[in-house]
């Protein structure tokens, strides 16, 4: 008997011969049964079949957090003869040294995908959730599995572990220029900042030095500092704190520099130096300038004194003006000094300077 071919894939296929009409014979068993192989490629799930089911595999188990959604593939080592639909159970990874993702926060739940007859592969996504916290890869269970059916064999479950890979970094930042500053004798505080937490600690060197003019001194006005900070794991800032010294000079408000090196676990500023201001609390100086005596045609010094140091240059106008001597002619008794022509000027640190007038002889 000939068997018509085709090109479906199909189940084997069986039909019945039956003998009737029998001549010089007696028909013991008339019945017999064909079966056609249809030469079928696909495992048949039903209970009462023999086929071997194939295994389940997952494959494109990480990917960026800012991607949008994960997309993955289940692909199965040979087709089935029914459709099969494939269902996601997600939970925390507990596995030691693990930082588990979570459900909601970082990733929603993929929805349930179905594995068409005869095909070998499917695709799905889990949807990602972009943030702006620094808080390392992080992973999470994923369970492939299908519901039980009657008179229906199943896969065997496949579990894999994804990995969501972190985008966020965080970015060190300085005090600005005039946001730190303190009265002699106080505490500098430099406050040393994160743009967002870490889910780390971040760690940097620091050391002080004396800043742009006018410049503290090391030893007079400040106390070196240097060392080590941290910003714990979820905080934002730190402070480095650093001793002014007190004194009894008039002085301008002093520059002093902090510097941070050696950071780790996040970006750093674009400027690695902070400036404090030290505030000077001093009062100025008293001045006075002293009476002169000379013979005539000698100089007359006058000197002009500070009761105390200052810690700036000193400056003041001087003139003369006629008491019982004359400058104008016809006495012509000393050689005038006009606001216009000068200046006395006492050094800073130092407390006198002298004023000549010359007398005439």
């Amino acid at each position: 008997m000939a068997i018509e071919d085709d090109t479906i894939d199909e189940h084997d296929e069986t039909f019945l011969v039956e003998l009737t009409n029998p001549s010089g014979a007696v028909i013991v068993d008339g019945t017999a049964i064909g079966t056609i192989d249809g030469n079928l490629s696909c495992a048949d799930r039903g209970s009462t079949s023999t086929d071997t089911l194939p295994t389940a595999s997952v494959s494109g188990t990480s990917a960026d957090e800012d991607a949008g959604k994960m997309d993955m593939t289940v692909t199965v080592t040979g087709a089935m003869c029914q459709d099969y639909a494939f269902q996601f159970k997600v939970s925390a990874d507990t596995r030691p040294g693990r930082s588990s993702a979570t459900l909601n926060a970082d990733f929603r739940q993929p929805k349930s995908v179905t594995l068409a007859a005869g095909q070998t592969s499917v695709d799905f996504s889990v949807p990602l959730i972009d943030d702006d916290v620094v808080e390392g890869d992080e992973t999470f269970k994923l369970r492939v599995w299908s519901k039980r059916l009657p008179g229906l064999r199943n896969l065997a479950d496949v579990e894999v572990y994804p990995t969501i890979v972190d985008d966020d970094t965080a970015q060190l930042q300085l005090p600005g220029t005039g946001a730190t500053s303190v009265t002699e004798g106080g505490w500098l505080s430099f406050v040393v900042t994160l743009d967002r937490p870490s889910n780390t600690d971040v760690t940097f060197d620091y050391a002080t030095s004396d800043g742009s003019s006018p410049a503290a001194a090391e030893g007079d006005d400040y106390e070196a500092a240097s060392g080590t900070a941290t910003i714990s794991a979820g905080d934002l800032s730190v402070t480095v704190a650093v001793r002014t010294l007190d004194d009894t000079l008039d002085e301008h408000d002093e520059n002093v520099d902090l510097t941070v090196s050696n950071l780790s676990g996040a970006s750093p500023d674009s400027d690695d130096t902070a400036t404090g201001v030290i505030t000077d609390d001093d009062d100025p100086p008293a001045m006075r300038v002293g009476d002169a005596t000379a013979v005539e045609g000698d100089q007359l010094q006058f000197t002009v004194t500070l009761d105390a140091p200052s810690g700036r240059k000193v400056t003041v106008k001087r003139r003369t003006y006629d008491g019982s001597a004359v400058a104008a002619d016809p006495d012509n008794d000393y050689e005038p000094l006009t606001l216009a022509v000068g200046t006395v000027t006492i050094a800073a640190g130092a407390t006198s300077q002298t004023v000549s007038v010359h007398h005439q002889h």
